[in-house]
């Protein structure tokens, strides 16, 4: 099959986003002609439409997943959803002189705050002095 050069007119930030999502963008092009065209009836051509298909799928939720933690992130800076969570831990670590980031997981579940968040707050808090594991104090 001889192939030709052509030239097309495409926004320039669509052409940019396909071109950090997609392999080859001429040959996106060139399938998308086919499949109009209906020209394109080799089966093994439509098992690799359908795989593309199928990343296009991947990268649409991926984008989703991280403008979803983008936003909850964000939403975690601007209120003071630790309040709460850091008085417990707080408290333990002025009790124990330490906090096990055990401790800080279920601190986390039990103030419903994300634990990796809840985490690097209490790092970036002077004074808690975070280990790997500690003992629940008994009362």
């Amino acid at each position: 099959m001889v192939k030709r050069s052509v030239s097309i007119t495409v926004d320039c930030e669509v052409w940019e986003e396909a071109g950090s999502k997609l392999d080859s963008r001429s040959e996106f092009c060139e399938n998308q002609l086919r499949l109009f065209l209906e020209l394109n009836n080799d089966e093994e051509d439509q098992l690799l439409e359908q795989i593309q298909s199928k990343r296009e799928e991947i990268y649409v939720l991926e984008d989703k997943l991280c403008a979803f933690r983008k936003d909850r992130l964000s939403k975690a800076k601007k209120k003071p959803v630790f309040d709460d969570a850091m008085v417990t831990v707080n408290r333990i670590n002025n009790r124990l002189g330490k906090i096990g980031k055990n401790q800080i997981r279920k601190i986390a579940k039990s103030n419903q705050v994300p634990f990796d968040l809840l985490l690097e707050n209490c790092r970036v808090t002077d004074g808690i002095n975070i280990v790997n594991f500690a003992e629940v104090p008994r009362k």
